[in-house]
């Protein structure tokens, strides 16, 4: 009789760890495959008013400028920089971020920011501190 209560306790101990490494594995994988669907509809170039141009790969948190503003004359903006970062997604039209702000003495900080989508080829871009813009899908 020793032996069997020996043997229910082992498995018991085994059984613990393993339902743990199950439903660890779930909510990591159920995450993963969330986060692609939620930022999908950014990936693509995005295009600024102001001939600026950034480039999302719809994986990371953050978006490259591939172009500089037309006017760049001392705000010093640099291709391959962040543009976006930290990007994450609060409902099915709506992302928050930081954005790059660049004065005109080239003074670089990132403000909170909100993007909405409003059509399929249109963001709203709501900067804190200057207001919104619109930002376009490049074909």
């Amino acid at each position: 009789m020793k032996s069997l209560a020996v043997t229910e306790v082992s498995v018991n101990r085994l059984y613990k760890p393993l339902v743990f490494l199950i439903l660890t594995f779930f909510l990591f994988s159920c995450k993963k495959d969330g986060d692609k669907t939620n930022t999908s509809f950014l990936k693509g170039y995005w295009s600024y008013l102001n001939g600026a141009e950034a480039y999302y790969d719809g994986v990371s948190n953050y978006a490259k400028g591939t172009k500089v503003p037309s006017n760049n004359a001392g705000f010093d903006f640099v291709v391959g920089e962040n543009y976006w970062q930290n990007l994450h997604q609060t409902s099915d039209t709506t992302w928050n971020l930081d954005h790059i702000v660049r004065t005109s003495n080239g003074l670089k900080t990132y403000n909170a920011t909100t993007f909405k989508k409003m059509d399929e080829n249109t963001i709203m871009s709501t900067i804190t501190g200057y207001g919104t813009e619109t930002l376009t899908r490049r074909p």
